[in-house]
């Protein structure tokens, strides 16, 4: 069901991460009883908690209700690649939301940009409303930002005769 792709440009093994103890974080998770409330607002409160360090509030705030919160292992590592990236590229000072897509009433697709200190990540939140709320059904999160100029493809090379 989810998908992590981080850092397509650099291999990771995610057996190979060393994951430093986890300290727990204060949870303050907002249970918004019968609120809709947009997936534009969820991003919002995700950069607003990553750029003040709080990985894990971020992640238990936006994925509250959502199928991928059951799966803690997948949870688990969508964090500890977070961390790998913001380590990696730079504490994230900022966000842009440089795309957003509806498909029919019920899917939209938000792409942002992480401004990073080093480097910008491109992060895909893909959300569904059955009727009640929005819910985050996948996350991307990649640094391949050349995928999203539209360019094309370079011509092979090679001598014609």
């Amino acid at each position: 069901m989810m998908k992590i792709l981080l850092f397509a440009g650099l291999t990771f093994v995610a057996a190979t991460l060393v994951v430093a103890p986890v300290f727990a974080e204060p949870v303050e998770i907002e249970k918004k009883a019968q609120e809709l409330v947009e997936p534009a607002q969820q991003v919002d409160g995700f950069f607003a908690r990553l750029i003040e360090g709080r990985v894990d509030t971020a992640y238990d705030q936006l994925l509250l209700g959502t199928k991928i919160a059951d799966l803690p292992k997948e949870t688990a590592m969508l964090k500890a690649k977070t961390r790998e990236a913001i380590r990696v590229f730079g504490g994230i000072n900022s966000y842009e939301t440089v795309d957003s897509k509806d498909v029919g009433k019920h899917l939209k697709r938000l792409t942002c940009l992480s401004i990073g200190k080093q480097f910008p990540i491109r992060w895909r939140f893909y959300f569904y409303n059955a009727g009640s709320a929005w819910k985050l059904i996948d996350i991307r999160i990649d640094d391949r930002l050349m995928d999203m100029f539209e360019e094309p493809a370079p011509a092979a090379t090679g001598s014609a005769k």
